[in-house]
């Protein structure tokens, strides 16, 4: 049950303002402990200083697209001040495996994020395909080895197809062309 009242208390406070984000948050942390992705790269997210965030946002289920901005938003709990005021960076995963997430695309973030910040927007790369079992894994390094956090996993959908423009000319404007061009073959002669 602590494990609820953290992620509960954690999405409502990155979502203050919006009772809709605040219930679907609330909503899908109950329901996050059975689909968090697995850690893959060492003991989970906790640093040795004894910092640790959880990655509340995407939320599980939810859908993003390639080539648009993904936030992530996350909490941090823990007495580890060098990691709070440490950067953090953020890949997506294939996470259709949970016991090993692979890494698909590094996020690129016009600074620099920061623990402490709680919140980072990125364009997902267009190069992403569409799948249903992304995760979000934070890196972090701690003394002399890597630190992950997974997200739940959620969707991503392949960059939308650029519409197709076609048009069709109307009989009478063909008929105009031809007769142009017979008025010019009768004025070449």
């Amino acid at each position: 049950m602590q494990v609820l009242s953290f992620f509960a208390l954690a999405a409502v406070a990155a979502a203050q303002t919006s009772t809709t984000t605040v219930t679907a948050a609330v909503a899908a942390a109950s329901t996050t402990a059975a689909a968090v992705v697995a850690p893959t790269g060492s003991d989970g997210c906790s640093t040795s200083g004894g910092g640790r965030i959880s990655i509340i946002n995407p939320l599980q289920g939810s859908v993003a697209t390639a080539n648009q901005s993904l936030t992530i938003t996350w909490s941090s709990n823990g007495a580890d001040a060098a990691f709070q005021s440490s950067t953090i960076g953020f890949q997506i995963v294939d996470a259709t495996n949970s016991a090993n997430a692979q890494l698909v695309a590094e996020l690129v973030f016009p600074k620099p994020v920061n623990v402490a910040d709680g919140t980072a927007t990125a364009v997902i790369p267009a190069s992403v395909p569409a799948g249903t079992a992304y995760g979000i894994r934070s890196t972090y390094k701690d003394t002399s080895k890597w630190s992950y956090c997974y997200s739940p996993k959620f969707t991503i959908n392949a960059v939308p197809a650029p519409a197709v423009v076609t048009t069709t000319k109307s009989s009478a404007a063909a008929a105009g062309v031809a007769a142009v061009v017979a008025a010019a073959a009768v004025l070449a002669l």
